[in-house]
């Protein structure tokens, strides 16, 4: 089933997927594989808050692309957030990841611009290319340690970010990471940091303070 099969159909509330079924199930009416690991897709009309259910493991590209959801909650069982699973859900304002999460894929937020409260897993290793890109409201996030990389353009244009922490196992600030943070004013390096590439910091127009190691 493709995820733009059912794009803009705003009563639609649920699938109900037969047991006999062998490719899908379906959760309290959100589409998953088999196993019920993946969610694949979350119907436009389910509502605007949902908590997945424990046992799952990873949402898949563009589950939640364009949907009207303002806040998820995810258990500790998620392990990564694939690409551009929530991109252009324009009303996301609060994600919970759960304990859990290693990595975000690429997009994975893309254009989410009301997204505002991102509580990161503690065992987060990777986030992708442009990520959080355009995410205009998106405020302080605190990185945690286990964190190794940022991708390009991970949080271009994240306007409402002031400050930011690097992990120590951050090597290198890739391509644009913080290209376009006009708000953000200090930003920390852990002591493992080797190189910042190319506009990593371009339009961050407020920036005052930069501690190296």
């Amino acid at each position: 089933i493709n995820y733009d099969a059912f794009q803009g159909a705003s009563d639609f509330k649920g699938f109900a997927v037969e047991e006999k079924n062998a490719v899908y199930s379906d959760i309290d009416g959100v589409l998953f594989d088999k196993a019920g690991e993946t969610l694949y897709i979350y119907p436009y009309g389910k509502g605007d808050e949902y908590v997945a259910p424990e046992g799952i493991k990873s949402v898949a590209p563009n589950a939640f692309y364009y949907s009207e959801i303002k806040k998820v909650v995810f258990p500790d069982s998620l392990e990564a957030i694939q690409r551009e699973a929530f991109r252009n859900s324009t009303l996301l304002s609060t994600v919970e990841f759960g304990k859990g999460l290693k990595i975000i894929e690429n997009d994975a937020f893309h254009s989410c611009r009301n997204l505002k409260n991102v509580s990161f897993s503690l065992f987060l290793e990777i986030i992708g290319d442009d990520a959080f890109n355009g995410c205009y409201n998106l405020e302080n996030v605190v990185f945690p340690e286990t964190l190794t990389f940022i991708g390009q353009g991970a949080f271009r244009g994240c306007r409402s970010i002031t400050e930011s922490s690097l992990p120590e196992k951050i090597t290198e600030i890739s391509e644009r990471a913080f290209n376009g943070c006009s708000s953000l004013k200090k930003i920390t390096m852990g002591n493992s940091i080797k190189s910042i590439q190319d506009r990593a910091f371009s339009g961050c127009s407020s920036l005052e303070e930069i501690t190296l190691p």
